[in-house]
């Protein structure tokens, strides 16, 4: 078996690698062409630091190997495994999903029999139930060290709404709000300015376009089932891959355990880079269906990309593809195999005596 170091030494200049990382055994890789990702199972005889793992991984993922994604998976012996190491397997974790960042703070572990006892110092333990953390820390363990553990909370399980603590959190979160609000606002702004001036640029340059769907829809106010933005279903006009068929998933359900799934959006944000070889795009489209929000990525050549980067923001488009957690970016994507443009209602005011749109920017 090659170790780490003899492999990858022609991709990256592994002189600078943590010796546990350089000589340790790779006894398997899982490349995925298509998708350009690679999976490396290696035999560590030392623990590794986890912020070295994510370093190692970008390297190779911007090497001239020219991946998606990259994954170091570390596999020890079982005598290797103490209750210091939790910290990292956190950090893989929180890495897998984002959301947990905060809630694990100060937290440590206790090993008694075949149970880890996680201590919470603020808090949380519902959400770490719901978002599944015990079950994956068990998983991490038993896949990195071949153990199988129990995982259990104790200490601060809940916060009193009346402490402190509980207020100032509170108060970062609505901050936190805020801003997402305010920056939102400001996309919706931008989105509609660059997609009246890139109409208006339209006139004066010739150019392939996809075709905007021609059916089009009126409402004079939003209540019931148009109260958020949706798209018209008919209006659908394949751009990309296959026609799209099934029920769409709302984006505040979308995690990385989805699977396949259907979505849509309106586009605030696109980007495209070209492959090593040139002979590819990988194109970044981020949208919104005014519940969440989704980065879609495609990877393709770039005869079947020319489509794609026509979109503009503003756009609104039905896509199908694999959710899947980017170490990248650290958060939830979208792997996109079908790309559909579609109309959206035109909200209009009809009434003789016009109606007036507040809203207010609070601290609330």
């Amino acid at each position: 078996m090659k170790t780490f170091s003899d492999i990858f030494k022609k991709y990256i200049d592994v002189n600078k690698l943590p010796a546990s990382i350089a000589e340790s055994i790779v006894t398997g890789s899982n490349v995925n062409s298509q998708e350009r990702s690679l999976i490396i199972d290696a035999e560590c005889h030392q623990l590794i630091n986890r912020e070295d793992i994510f370093q190692v991984e970008n390297l190779i993922r911007q090497s001239v190997l020219a991946l998606y994604s990259c994954y170091f998976q570390p596999h020890y012996d079982s005598t290797l495994f103490e209750t210091e190491y939790y910290s990292q397997l956190v950090l893989e974790l929180k890495r897998r999903n984002a959301s947990l960042n905060g809630t694990l703070n100060d937290s440590i572990a206790e090993i008694k029999d075949k149970t880890i006892f996680i201590e919470l110092k603020h808090g949380g333990m519902d959400f770490l139930i719901k978002q599944k953390f015990d079950k994956n820390l068990s998983e991490l363990i038993k896949n990195e060290f071949g153990l199988n553990f129990n995982v259990s909370f104790k200490g601060i399980t809940n916060v009193d709404s009346e402490s402190a603590a509980y207020i100032e959190k509170q108060r970062h979160i609505e901050e936190k709000v805020i801003r997402e609000a305010q920056t939102a606002q400001f996309e919706h702004y931008e989105s509609m300015m660059n997609t009246a001036n890139e109409r208006k640029a339209s006139f004066e340059r010739k150019a392939v376009k996809p075709i905007v769907p021609a059916v089009s829809t009126e409402i004079e106010f939003r209540d019931k089932d148009n109260l958020v933005p949706s798209y018209i279903p008919e209006s659908a006009n394949p751009i990309y891959g296959a026609p799209i068929h099934g029920d769409v998933l709302p984006l505040n359900h979308l995690t990385q355990e989805s699977g396949r799934v259907i979505i849509w959006g309106q586009i605030f944000g696109i980007e495209s880079k070209d492959t090593k070889d040139n002979k590819k795009k990988i194109i970044t489209i981020s949208i919104t269906d005014f519940r969440g929000s989704v980065k879609l990525k495609i990877i393709d050549t770039n005869e079947k990309c020319a489509p794609i980067l026509e979109l503009k923001k503003g756009m609104a488009v039905l896509a199908r593809g694999e959710a899947q957690f980017d170490s990248f970016d650290k958060d939830v994507n979208v792997m996109t195999r079908a790309v559909s443009v579609v109309a959206v209602p035109k909200v209009v005011d009809k009434a003789e005596r016009k109606r007036v749109e507040l809203h207010l920017h609070t601290n609330m």
